[in-house]
C-alpha cells in the first residue's frame, strides 16, 4: 500500500501514539515548547476537529472558508495532505511520495485529488 494513502498508519506512528498518552492533557497555552510533549494536545484537537467535521451537512462542505478560493472541504484536504507529508517525514519514506513543485505544488496536488473524493474518503 503506498505511503501517501492517509488511512495507512505506520508502526512508528502507532508506537508514538501509545507513548504520548497521558491521564492529564494541558492546553496549548500551558505548554513549555522546550520541554513539553505536545502530542496529547494535538490528539485532543484532532478529536475535536473530527467530531466537528462529522456533523457537517453536504452544503457545509462546499461552503467558502476563510482561505481565499478554498471550500471547507479544500481546507480539510490540505490538512490531510500535510498529514501524509508529516507521516512520511517520520517514517523516512519521503522519496516514495509523488512530490514535485515544492510544498505549494504538493498542497495544490493534494487538494485537487481530494476534491473528487467524498468527505469520508
Amino acid at each position: 500500500m503506498p505511503p501517501w494513502q492517509p488511512w495507512r498508519r505506520s508502526k512508528v506512528h502507532q508506537t508514538q501514539t501509545r507513548q504520548r498518552q497521558s491521564p492529564h492533557t494541558a492546553s496549548a497555552s500551558q505548554l513549555d515548547p522546550k520541554s513539553a510533549n505536545p502530542f496529547p494536545v494535538y490528539d485532543r484537537e484532532i478529536s475535536r476537529l473530527r467530531a466537528h467535521l462529522r456533523g457537517l451537512k453536504d452544503a457545509e462542505w462546499s461552503a467558502r472558508s476563510h482561505c481565499r478560493g478554498w471550500s471547507v472541504k479544500d481546507v480539510v484536504a490540505h490538512l490531510s495532505t500535510d498529514e501524509v507529508y508529516n507521516q512520511a517525514c517520520l517514517d523516512g519514506t519521503m522519496r516514495q511520495l509523488p512530490f514535485s513543485g515544492g510544498l505549494t505544488g504538493w498542497n495544490g496536488r493534494g487538494v485537487r485529488i481530494r476534491r473528487g473524493m467524498s468527505p469520508l474518503e
